[in-house]
């Protein structure tokens, strides 16, 4: 059949509008980029985004932009290959151009922060504000391709939030106002992924009004909104006091406590986050958390809590505890080591081992009191397995190490320390003698005790170098005892080598 050259020409107009609607169709589906990728798409790829026919040309950054949602790889493709300048262009094209470059844009932003430099140093920024008033999915969707630009460091956050007369933020801060629920959790997240590279740009959020709008989101109807607000909250009071005053001036408490009982995961953890932040400042801001019945509201939430979603509770309870010995009784009486020992003994993340071990450190070290709750507890002889197992990670080991010689040190009750003797390694033992040699010397019952139940004969099969604090203990607690207790108790061969 022969063809008129109009008719050839509009079956190739129609076969390449086909293909290329066809090729967005598969590169939707994310089982087909190992295909695409080995074919070398992008070879294929980039005369259709040069097309003047829409038709070809729509579809054609669609299916770009699907790509490279799904691979790293495509997305640095897209910018050795120089196209990310040519969608920046399409961002002053039509509605659904703009769509799709927008989708591309922040598919290849996302990904590291050399891949966002390069959509900047491309000239995006600028248009992409100009997208924010085209309408509510344009607004969502070029608030996302920001983000995906800001969220990588400071030096690109500044970038954005200093753009086009400084505009992103009080763009962010309109959309908390906005009747359209699906733009404020977006909003809410760029805002928190600003706020947390720096004090500065934390400042700024606060400066553009945002924080009344998050103080009001924790007690949102909708739970990413809510989710979100507890998210930028923390990610702005980390940096500094005042910032956290800030944040507490609004009277979130005990309101964010609420939001540790949520039925969302995520509005949890990340109220907890924020309490988090907050608890590590000042004594008097972790006094107010704990006096707004946050230890009780912790201690709770770490019960109820699973893996390392305990965290940010455990770590709470630290930090609370680090202050005053006044602080840390409250946490401890407000029943925090029975599920502080579970997640020891039971969590097999040793993140959460070490979380637990310092957490407790902080608790026991203030006087004689508090390390007599965590003997009860069998909180030493748990640290001390944790730190002579050789599975242990080096963190947990150093932490259990470190809150063992807290507690010792403030233990002056001889028989409860009289357990960890036997199996404690001379890096324990330098603080266990250190103990004993303070605490014999006016109690000759205990030293009695300490013979009879073991104690003189561990010590004097135990050698240590000359120099040592623990060869110093040694001889001050052998000193202690006639020659002849020291014959009847002393080593009978092969004694073990300390340092």
């Amino acid at each position: 059949m022969r063809h008129s050259v109009p008719q050839l020409l509009d079956e190739y107009e129609k076969t390449r509008v086909m293909f290329a609607q066809n090729l967005a169709k598969l590169a939707s589906e994310q089982e087909n980029i190992e295909a695409f990728q080995t074919a070398g798409i992008m070879q294929v790829l980039r005369p259709l985004l040069v097309e003047s026919v829409p038709s070809v040309q729509f579809p054609a950054v669609q299916a770009l932009g699907h790509l490279i949602s799904y691979s790293e790889s495509l997305a640095q493709a897209t910018a050795q290959r120089q196209i990310i300048p040519l969608l920046v262009t399409f961002l002053g094209e039509s509605l659904l151009l703009k769509k799709a470059a927008v989708f591309a844009l922040r598919a290849v932003a996302k990904y590291s922060p050399e891949l966002a430099q390069e959509v900047v140093d491309s000239g995006a920024v600028a248009p992409l504000l100009g997208c924010m008033e085209v309408n509510v999915e344009m607004k969502k969707s070029t608030i996302s391709a920001l983000d995906a630009i800001a969220k990588h460091n400071s030096a690109l956050a500044t970038t954005v939030v200093e753009a086009v007369g400084e505009m992103f933020l009080p763009l962010l801060v309109m959309c908390l106002m906005d009747s359209e629920a699906s733009v404020k959790p977006i909003a809410v997240s760029s805002l928190g992924n600003i706020a947390k590279h720096s004090a500065v740009l934390a400042v700024q959020v606060v400066d553009a009004g945002a924080l009344p709008f998050l103080s009001e989101f924790i007690s949102h109807s909708d739970s990413e909104v809510k989710q979100q607000a507890c998210y930028a909250l923390a990610q702005i009071a980390q940096h500094t006091v005042n910032l956290s005053q800030l944040v507490i001036s609004l009277d979130i408490f005990p309101r964010i406590l609420d939001c540790l009982k949520d039925a969302d995961l995520h509005v949890r953890v990340n109220a907890a986050t924020c309490i988090l932040e907050l608890s590590k400042q000042t004594s008097s801001i972790a006094e107010l958390i704990t006096n707004s019945g946050g230890a009780v509201a912790m201690v709770n939430y770490i019960t109820a809590a699973k893996g390392e979603a305990k965290l940010p509770g455990i770590r709470t309870l630290g930090f609370l505890s680090a202050f005053t010995e006044e602080l840390a009784m409250k946490v401890i009486t407000s029943k925090a080591l029975p599920p502080l020992s579970n997640a020891f003994l039971n969590e097999p993340n040793d993140i959460i081992k070490s979380a637990v071990a310092w957490a407790v450190g902080q608790m026991g070290r203030h006087s004689e009191s508090h390390a007599k709750f965590l003997f009860d507890a069998d909180f030493p002889l748990h640290l001390l397995a944790a730190h002579t197992n050789e599975r242990s990670s080096d963190d947990l080991k150093a932490k259990a190490k470190r809150s063992l010689k807290s507690v010792i040190q403030m233990c002056s009750q001889l028989d409860l320390l009289q357990p960890l003797l036997e199996k404690s390694p001379p890096a324990i033992l330098k603080y266990l003698f250190g103990q004993y040699a303070k605490l014999l010397p006016d109690h000759v019952e205990a030293q009695q005790s300490f013979e009879q139940r073991g104690g003189l004969r561990k010590v004097q099969v135990t050698t240590a170098p000359a120099e040592s604090k623990l060869n110093r203990h040694i001889e001050a607690i052998k000193g202690l005892y006639p020659p002849e207790v020291i014959q009847r108790n002393a080593p009978q061969e092969n004694p073990p080598q300390g340092s």
